[in-house]
């Protein structure tokens, strides 16, 4: 059964992968190995500290990190869709400015 989404977090203020994120991007290569989706979604989140224009900025950087970081592994670019909605759609409900992990995320989806 193809996996329905995987998640890699960014520490705060920053589009670099870490050792944890870039595991998760080696976990996503070997999946789209196994089983070939039609397309990649690369779709990124920011928490709500900074300015709403800061945050699209920081998230289109850390979508640009992934859909990257998953070119070097095999990945064909054009299989590739990135999305990047910076503080519009928490997952977490955070009040302005707060400092939230579980919204500093790029969520990888598989379609077929």
């Amino acid at each position: 059964m193809m996996p329905e989404q995987f998640q890699i977090y960014f520490d705060f203020d920053s589009s670099d992968l870490n050792a944890e994120a870039q595991a998760v991007v080696n976990q996503i290569s070997e999946a789209h190995d196994k089983y070939n989706p039609a397309t990649v979604l690369v779709i990124c989140h920011t928490d709500s500290a900074g300015s709403s224009d800061y945050n699209i900025m920081l998230s289109q950087n850390r979508a640009e990190t992934v859909y990257n970081a998953l070119a070097e592994e095999g990945i064909d670019q054009s299989e590739m869709r990135v999305e990047a909605y910076g503080e519009e759609r928490t997952r977490t409900g955070n009040s302005d400015g707060a400092r939230e992990q579980d919204n500093r995320r790029v969520d990888v989806i598989f379609e077929k």
